[in-house]
């Protein structure tokens, strides 16, 4: 039996509010012209988008590199800046939203979610509903708002093919973790892998059903290749360059290979192929 695919990269960006000024971007706020640039910039590395409904059921090629883009709070700017972006260049995309924001002036109403959420470019998950942060409070408080949140989210979307949750501030706990996976959430966002997570052989989740996805910030104006390098040594893979290199070698040995195929069919047959 021929061995199976060694995994790729799966790089996840997080990005929260767009603005037009360049005076207001910041490490949270980037324009659309620098997140089209961010994109183009990961599809001319080789890596192709990936839905995070894809990701969580697993139908996707194992072995290529892919990205997988994330937007956190609900922000207007996400529909309004980045949703014509990401439907131009085929990339697809999840919100998390604060359930309890949406009455906001700059987030999107329960209205405009659902109207995105139709269109099928961005898909929405649950940020809890007051941005609560998990280390600051009980495991019971914490998993109340997440109870809260989920059902505003039924109470108004279509419900989303998952249960995920990114968690604010990336402040997770085992406790709440294994509650939720228990209720039925199949992955958990986060900004570092916790220290005690062990996947079980063969899986990408722990005994207790955990799957967790960690993702990089991107700032205004990022190094989008020194991220990426970052979280492929996370994954223990070589860099970008060390990949582009291979592939260039490798293209060079195919090619040298056919022109001496074609050099023996010459001597052979004394003439051209």
């Amino acid at each position: 039996q021929p061995e199976p695919p060694e995994p790729g990269d799966i790089f996840a960006l997080m990005y929260h509010d767009l603005t037009e000024d360049e005076t207001q971007t910041s490490d949270w706020r980037t324009t659309p012209e620098q997140f089209r640039a961010d994109l183009q910039e990961l599809l001319d590395l080789g890596y192709r988008p990936l839905s995070l409904e894809d990701y969580v059921s697993g139908t996707y090629e194992i072995g290529p590199d892919y990205f997988i883009v994330t937007f956190d709070d609900g922000y207007s700017s996400n529909a309004e800046l980045a949703e014509p972006i990401l439907r131009e260049m085929g990339v697809p995309a999840t919100m998390f939203v604060i359930t309890g924001s949406t009455e906001l002036g700059n987030h999107l109403s329960w209205e405009e979610l659902s109207a995105m959420q139709s269109r099928g470019v961005i898909s929405v998950y649950t940020h809890t509903h007051t941005h609560i942060d998990g280390l600051q409070v009980s495991t019971a408080e914490f998993l109340a708002d997440v109870a809260k949140s989920w059902q505003e989210i039924l109470s108004h979307l279509t419900e989303p093919e998952h249960k995920i949750l990114s968690y604010p501030n990336g402040s997770h706990t085992r406790a709440t973790m294994r509650a939720l996976a228990a209720d039925g959430y199949g992955l958990f966002v986060v900004q570092s892998m916790p220290w005690w997570f062990e996947p079980e052989e063969g899986s990408d989740a722990d005994e207790d059903g955990i799957r967790v996805l960690v993702r990089m910030n991107v700032a205004y104006k990022a190094d989008i290749k020194q991220l990426m390098d970052l979280n492929r040594d996370r994954m223990g893979l070589n860099s970008i360059d060390e990949k582009l290199e291979e592939i260039r070698l490798a293209a060079e040995a195919a090619l040298a290979a056919e022109r001496a195929e074609r050099q023996a069919w010459m001597e052979k047959y004394g003439g051209v192929r």
